[in-house]
């Protein structure tokens, strides 16, 4: 008899389920606490070490930082950027210490150094936090800000490479605090007990009310208003005008002060005159208020000391020759370019820039367009300015180093002159290469500031000794490319007049062209233009297959063109300029001598036949 199967099974009582959940609970409550604790002791851990290698960058930083944008950009040097500088313990912080310049660890509410020696006191407001929106206990380095612009802070704020269009600091603390801005930003001061340091780039500020201790500008502001209290402008300000100045307020110039409003009396330095630069410092500030959009048109500004550059000289005028497509966000341009240009004269004084190069520099955000981007000590100059009197050492400018954009208008002086220019007695010695428009003085010269009227050129008693290169396309010894739009009536008054150049001028591009003191297109010279006097001993090296394009040789001793542009036949003004340079194709490392090298293309001038021979005669 086939016995029946036991399906009964022996199961955990309620009892047992319940003793088990609750020894697993126990478990939990000891563990994961425990796990949690050994997780967050491993996070600070990390901090701590981030916060030594910080603090090893900005030990090799030769200059104490005065604000935060100077100390994340001594470490972003060592690798460490903004975004790099966080806690990894949840509720932790790393902060900058603005007295002791070195960076510290918040770590549940108490700050810690990892670093040795002796600290001075610190202030809640002096320790610096990155967030993106300000902080009423600590100082803030704005960094992926999403507010609507305008903001009201009761401590320092350094905006970074955030654009607020306006800030009000308001406190009745006793305390000294920081505020850096950029862009048109409107900066509103209220706060009767507060030392203010200003940093950057105001369009207006408006001082309600500040201590008598002084709000202290170190940076340019366009329009400044003081209700009460006193500001010192100081070695580094800039001041462009001073609208209001009430009874009860105060303002002492150590610094630059354009104009003033009639009535206005300003303790120290004269309002106006020359703006005289005597350090890297007052230079440096100098070109960050260009940058802002402080054009100095109408100012002379002075060199008064010779210079010696840090690596990776960002230009004064960045920006791209060419205006950004339809819809994109870039707003900040003038004419055709996209940047702020320079529109006022800069007198070297005779004095010498050394070390100009692009090591590391990178373009600022906004200012690359099409993938082209222009370098010089000045990037982008408008109509009106006038350059004189500088010598330039140690050039080493090679537009390749940025991997990401095309140095294209690249010159040891200026990359763009956009519209009407004068340049004199400018000397260049180095290096300079770039992908396209590469001159020794003088990138580019373009019609892009066409609402300034009169279009001329003027470059004088200028001398190349650097070797230039350009990857792709045109390569000279003094301007690299002068050229107009293609409307009617727009020729430059051109008057190019004993500059030399001795270097070597070479260009990789199939299409390239290259001349010992410049190329040009389109209808580049007008009939009352002049060019006398101008030599070139440098040799000119071209790719053998650029040789020859449309039937027109390439490589020119004073000045090339292409099919495009001709001198007019009421230009008789171009004499007396010679060559000894040589001429080479260059096919793979050889370099071929081409005999024959002439001053100019034949299709570059209307004349023909005894004509051109006429031209080429009062030329050797």
């Amino acid at each position: 008899k086939q016995k029946m199967r036991n399906t009964n099974k022996k199961g955990f009582t309620i009892v047992e389920l319940v003793v088990v959940v609750a020894v697993i609970a126990i478990l939990a409550a000891v563990l994961i606490p425990t796990f949690s604790g050994i997780i967050k002791k491993a996070n600070e851990s990390k901090d701590v070490q981030l916060v030594r290698n910080l603090n090893t960058a900005l030990a090799a930083d030769t200059e104490k930082n005065v604000t935060p944008s100077d100390a994340y950009a001594a470490a972003a040097e060592f690798g460490f950027d903004v975004a790099k500088i966080n806690a990894k313990a949840s509720g932790n912080a790393i902060l900058w210490d603005s007295v002791n310049d070195v960076f510290c660890y918040l770590n549940d509410g108490e700050i810690e150094y990892v670093n040795d020696g002796k600290l001075k006191n610190v202030a809640d407001v002096d320790y610096w936090v990155v967030a993106a929106e300000p902080s009423n206990v600590y100082s803030t380095y704005l960094y992926g800000y999403e507010g609507n612009g305008s903001e009201t802070i009761s401590t320092g704020l350094d905006v970074g490479e955030c654009v607020l269009s306006a800030v009000t600091y308001e406190s009745d603390a006793d305390q000294d605090v920081v505020i850096r801005t950029t862009k048109q930003c409107t900066v509103t001061i209220d706060a009767p007990n507060s030392d203010v340091n200003f940093y950057g780039f105001a369009n207006e500020m408006v001082v309600t009310e500040v201590a008598s201790a002084s709000l202290h500008i170190y940076g340019s502001v366009n329009e400044l208003s003081v209700a009460k209290g006193h500001v010192a402008v100081e070695s580094t300000g800039i001041v462009s005008n001073v609208v209001d100045l009430a009874a009860d307020a105060s303002i002492t110039n150590n610094g630059y002060i354009v104009a003033a409003a009639d009535g206005i009396e300003i303790d120290g330095k004269e309002v106006g005159g020359d703006y005289e630069i005597a350090s890297l410092a007052q230079l440096e500030a100098f070109r960050d208020a260009v940058n802002d959009g402080n054009t100095f048109k109408g100012v002379t500004v002075k060199l008064t000391a010779n210079i010696t550059l840090n690596d990776g000289w960002a230009p004064i005028g960045e920006g791209s020759r060419k205006v950004p497509a339809e819809g994109s966000d870039h707003t900040a341009y003038q004419g055709d370019f996209l940047g702020n240009a320079f529109r006022g004269t800069f007198d070297g004084n005779g004095k010498t820039i050394s070390n100009l190069n692009n090591k590391g520099y990178t373009p600022a955000p906004g200012k690359i367009s099409d993938g082209q981007y222009v370098y010089g000590f000045f990037g982008i100059v408008a109509s009106d300015s006038v350059l004189k009197n500088i010598t330039f050492t140690n050039v080493d400018i090679d537009t390749t180093r940025y991997a990401d954009a095309n140095g294209e208008c690249v010159g040891a002086l200026v990359g763009l002159a956009a519209g009407k220019l004068e340049v004199s007695n400018v000397k260049v010695s180095g290096s300079i290469k770039g992908y396209d428009a590469v001159g020794g003085v003088i990138g580019a010269v373009r019609d892009q500031d066409s609402a300034e009227g009169t279009r001329s050129v003027t470059v004088n008693n200028c001398e190349n000794n650097a070797s230039i290169t350009a990857t792709f396309g045109k390569a000279a010894g003094v301007i690299g490319y002068l050229g107009v739009a293609n409307n009617a009536n727009n020729e430059y008054l051109c008057t190019i007049n004993n500059n030399k150049n001795n270097g070597r001028i070479q260009s990789f591009g199939a299409n390239g062209s290259v001349a010992g003191i410049l190329l040009y297109d389109g209808r580049a010279f007008n009939g009352s233009s002049v060019a006398n006097g101008n030599v070139n001993t440098g040799n000119l090296y071209i790719p053998e297959v650029a040789l020859s394009s449309n039937g027109t040789t390439h490589g020119f001793g004073f000045l090339g063109a292409s099919v495009t542009g001709k001198i007019p036949n009421a230009c008789t003004g171009i004499t007396g300029n010679t060559n000894s340079g040589k001429l080479y194709a260059v096919s793979g490392n050889e370099n071929e001598e081409i005999s024959g090298i002439v001053l100019f293309a034949q299709n570059c001038i209307a004349k023909t036949g005894s004509d051109y021979t006429a031209l080429v005669e009062a030329n050797k």
